[in-house]
């Protein structure tokens, strides 16, 4: 698809669009960026069409994610723009003054540079980003800096910037999310454009379709695979090595016996070097790839997330991967050609691979090497400027999240200074006046409460204006789909309903939790019961006024929930067996 741009003459400064800005919001973005690079050059607002972009719509995810961010650079790059700005979400909330508790008021934008590696004319490049504020005199010209700023994070840095730092200080290298690991970044195309090709290609031949709704029908596709779980049982004792290509059976299980024999006799050979101490003999597993592509850094990234969150992510080892196929003869200088990369997470939570060796990974095994060891060789690797060699190790870099702070939207940003609750809305009948009636009271000063009120609102249903009003039943669903979530709500969790726009009171809702002693007297009853330590909620009305101190009450157990609501009501689970009656 054709994209129209302003030629680059030099004096235009471009900015990508990624958030849906009204008139009046880009009027008011337009004139504090005009005002701040001044007459020299002007300002072009550059609105991408969806289908240009490396993530589509499905999925609810952010249309101002990393992944865009990178392929608008490189759409913007081959019209002739090797810098631009990008206005995204937290632009928004900040020209609407709608801002989540914690985010900064200042107005601020993401500064791209695309640079070329190597000699003129190559097709490999860098994509390097760094939010700014401009308007500040800290930060200065912005179509200055857009020439010359670098990332200054040193990969591995013991140093953990809260809040915005590791976005405006240190900065970010963006890599294509739809390649392989290791692949460079390339102008002529992304790998969200190959994969359009590759499908447009097939539809051709399997269908009559005109070209054009081909063509339609391809960038519509989610080219996202949902990356398989960890099984539970990996990695317990045994070397795991997950293959990050299609293979056979008759490949995977040669894959697995040539692993298995160098392994044994690594093991031999340090068995023969301390003969005193018995070592554990070590089994190979090598767990293959499910789809009919090679794995992605998204895909690798997502498969090491899950088992991440559900361990102690300072105690877990690992995760090996063999990234191409290799020719195995059964001679050992044979495994020396295959390429294997490893996934480690480092102290301030970046995330990287790393190339590795069949005897490095047993030896690490063996010794019981976890993250903590990690740090160091990732500075050694970024020598002084943290920059990577993209050969040895590369950055992945949560693709499909924006490059700003984003925690789930229960939860604040920043509540250092605030007390932040979680308001999750039932209704989207209201009206306007009612919402802000509400709000007003809502952020009404509260002599009890001696930190400022912050509040995480949550739409019902996404907003849909025909979505019928949620019941108990719902608010059940809601807590059970969140109990998992990486970080889950802060409970005590108000809920806006009908009734709050009337009498401005709100649900107040928290976890109905089984006592130890009650844990053992039923568990018979409770053996086929998911997380039986949960058996509802509690719930009852407050002022919404009062929704803070209430809060702050039971979170420090000054106060109990009977005594903060006029009547408190119970919420079973539905499948709570009816015999197991806790006090």
């Amino acid at each position: 698809m054709a994209i129209s741009l302003p030629d680059p003459d030099g004096k235009t400064l471009l900015i990508a669009v990624l958030t849906p800005l009204g008139p009046t919001d880009e009027a008011r973005l337009l004139e504090q960026l005009q005002s701040s690079i001044g007459d020299a050059r002007s300002v072009h607002l550059w609105h991408l069409p969806i289908v240009n972009l490396s993530q589509p719509p499905p999925r609810g995810d952010c249309h101002d994610s990393k992944a865009n961010i990178y392929a608008a650079a490189i759409l913007a790059h081959r019209a002739g723009f090797t810098q631009l700005l990008v206005a995204d979400g937290l632009t928004a909330r900040q020209l609407k003054a709608d801002l989540r508790p914690g985010e900064h008021p200042l107005l601020t934008v993401v500064m791209v540079r695309v640079v070329i590696k190597g000699e003129q004319g190559t097709d490999h490049a860098r994509v390097i980003i760094k939010r700014h504020t401009p308007g500040t005199s800290e930060a200065g010209n912005v179509a200055d800096q857009l020439e010359t700023f670098e990332i200054s994070h040193s990969l591995g840095s013991d140093e953990d910037l809260a809040g915005s730092g590791r976005f405006d200080e240190w900065g970010l290298e963006l890599h294509d999310p739809d390649r392989a690991a290791f692949t460079p970044n390339t102008l002529a195309s992304t790998g969200r454009e190959d994969f359009d090709s590759a499908r447009r290609a097939a539809l051709g031949i399997s269908t009559p379709l005109p070209g054009e709704l081909a063509r339609s029908i391809a960038s519509s596709v989610d080219h996202r695979v949902q990356s398989r779980e960890i099984p539970s049982w990996a990695r317990r004792g045994r070397l795991t090595i997950f293959l990050a290509f299609p293979t056979t059976m008759a490949d995977w299980q040669r894959v697995q016996s040539a692993f298995q024999e160098e392994v044994d006799r690594l093991w031999e050979l340090k068995q023969n070097e301390n003969p005193s101490i018995k070592l554990r003999e070590v089994p190979v597993q090598v767990i293959p790839w499910d789809y009919d592509h090679p794995a992605t850094r998204r895909e690798l990234e997502n498969q090491w997330i899950a088992p991440w969150k559900l361990n102690d992510q300072e105690d877990f080892a690992p995760i090996a991967y063999l990234l191409a196929p290799a020719s195995f003869t059964g001679e050992t200088s044979s495994l020396a050609q295959a390429r294997f990369g490893s996934i480690y997470h480092t102290w301030d939570g970046s995330l990287f691979m790393k190339r590795t060796t069949l005897t490095e990974m047993f030896n690490q095994h063996v010794d019981g090497v976890r993250y903590a060891r990690m740090g160091e060789d990732a500075r050694e690797a970024g020598g002084d400027q943290g920059l990577l060699d993209p050969q040895e190790m590369d950055r992945f870099t949560t693709p499909d999240q924006p490059f700003y702070p984003n925690p789930p939207p229960w939860l604040p940003v920043d509540d250092e200074d605030c007390v932040a609750v979680g308001v999750f809305y039932l209704t989207n009948r209201l009206t306007e006046n009612q919402v802000q009636s509400l709000k007003a009271v809502v952020y009404q000063e509260d002599e009890d409460l001696d930190l400022a009120k912050g509040c995480c609102f949550v739409p019902w249903r996404n907003g849909d204006k025909d979505a019928p009003d949620g019941t108990l039943d719902d608010v059940w669903k809601m807590m059970w789909e969140m109990k998992d979530a990486w970080e889950p709500p802060r409970y005590p969790i108000f809920l806006v309903d009908a009734q709050s726009g009337i009498d401005q009171t709100v649900l107040m809702v928290s976890r109905m939790n089984v006592r130890p002693p009650d844990l053992e007297r039923f568990r018979g009853l409770l053996e086929e019961v998911e997380d039986p330590d949960l058996r509802g909620f509690y719930y009852g009305r407050v002022k919404a006024v009062e929704m803070h101190t209430a809060w702050c009450n039971l979170d420090i157990g000054n106060m109990g929930f009977e005594e903060l609501v006029p009547e408190m009501h119970h919420y079973i689970r539905p499948d709570w067996p009816a015999d197991a009656c806790c006090g």
